[in-house]
């Protein structure tokens, strides 16, 4: 087994829910390279991100020798949190996930199994651990929310239900 972590895509409102540790488990098409890995294997999560403005002209392949992963103002932590990277104020133009370059990566996760599943099959724990998040009755996903002061309010109730596994069909 190599050493080397294999990179895998996560949207903002996926990150946010690792993050927070609501999202355990993450489905991926059978056709997938991933579906194809042992458990054991480290993934690099790769999210959308900005570098700072001044490199907004220069590629990612050339940011990832040169730039500090302390330059990176990742998408998913809007909060200023200078230990979460560079300030929004700093950052320049958004780049897709798929361009992060894995040197960038703040979260590596661990296979720990792969197991096929039809998307009909899914239970309402799937659903939950999915990062489908509930509060007061209603589920919807990470980004559905928003959490200040230790309180959660739904922002987007378009995708909220009051079972898991139908907010987890809205996503």
């Amino acid at each position: 087994m190599t050493d080397k972590p294999y990179p895998i895509l996560f949207s903002e409102p996926m990150v946010r829910a690792l993050i927070m540790g609501e999202k355990t488990q993450t489905r991926r098409l059978v056709s997938s390279p991933l579906a194809k890995l042992e458990a054991g294997r480290k993934l690099a999560v790769r999210e959308a991100w900005r570098s700072p403005v001044i490199l907004d002209q220069k590629r990612p392949v050339d940011l990832a020798e040169k730039m500090p992963r302390e330059s990176v103002y990742y998408e998913a932590s809007p909060n200023e949190d200078p230990a979460q990277g560079l300030p929004r104020a700093q950052a320049g133009r958004l780049r897709a996930a798929m361009h992060m370059p894995l040197a960038f990566s703040r979260l590596t996760l661990t296979l720990t199994g792969v197991r096929e599943q039809r998307l009909l099959d899914l239970t309402t724990r799937d659903a939950l651990a999915e990062g489908i998040i509930g509060r007061a009755g209603l589920y919807a996903h990470v980004g559905a929310w928003r959490f200040e002061d230790g309180e959660a309010k739904l922002v987007a109730p378009e995708f909220a239900s009051e079972d898991p596994y139908e907010a987890f069909g809205k996503l």
